[in-house]
């Protein structure tokens, strides 16, 4: 007669916890699938495969029907660039449609834009104090002052503006937008981290920190 091995309590648990891993993975695979497929039918109208700028924006649209306003140019494009790896040049490409957001990106598309929709009216509110000349954009001097604000009114370091511009105006090219300062308001938070932090490393080991006016 052969004889049973019990198979150690947490053996078990392991490979239970395992297999419910996988079943929440292929449930998840599954709704994203499903997602995609709905946002398709729906909105696809060329039937592509994917959804040209002007499908996007109807997309977007109906994702809150209680703001009356369809998502402007830049809204849209900053949409398209948060839900993709590379960065966008937008020379007519998307308005063509020969590209078209597609698969996943459909739905980080939609994530973003309802991040950005949670936050618009406080971001509306600043942007707006600062857009100085009613442009829709924030050129480096003016997000210059959106930063010092955050800063408790000291003056932030050129070359920080500068950094904060570069990477929030992938879309625009040396001017903020209004979805793009969610990110400008972000990086300048991460850049003011990395700085008190190097700080406190110097001074635990025993360094000093200068500030030198010039």
């Amino acid at each position: 007669e052969r004889l049973r091995v019990d198979m150690p309590v947490f053996v078990g648990a392991a490979l239970k916890q395992q297999r419910d891993k996988k079943q929440r993975l292929a449930q998840a695979r599954e709704s994203k699938e499903r997602f995609i497929e709905h946002v398709l039918n729906e909105y696809d109208t060329t039937h592509s495969g994917g959804l040209t700028f002007s499908e996007l924006r109807d997309f977007l649209s109906n994702l809150d029907t209680t703001r009356t306003e369809k998502p402007t140019d830049p809204e849209v494009k900053w949409v398209i660039q948060m839900a993709t790896p590379d960065t966008q040049k937008f020379e007519g490409e998307w308005i063509s449609g020969k590209m078209r957001l597609k698969g996943e990106a459909l739905q980080a598309a939609c994530t973003h834009w309802l991040m950005y929709l949670e936050t618009w009216d406080e971001i509306a509110e600043v942007f707006d104090k600062y857009d100085s000349n009613k442009t829709g954009f924030l050129e480096k001097a003016q997000l210059a002052e959106v930063l010092k604000d955050l800063n408790v009114g000291v003056e932030v370091d050129d070359a920080d503006v500068d950094a904060v511009l570069l990477q929030a105006s992938s879309v625009t090219q040396g001017a903020i937008t209004k979805p793009g300062l969610i990110k400008a308001i972000s990086i300048w938070y991460a850049i003011d981290d990395e700085k008190r932090q190097r700080s406190s490393q110097v001074l635990a080991t025993g360094g000093s920190a200068c500030c030198c006016l010039q």
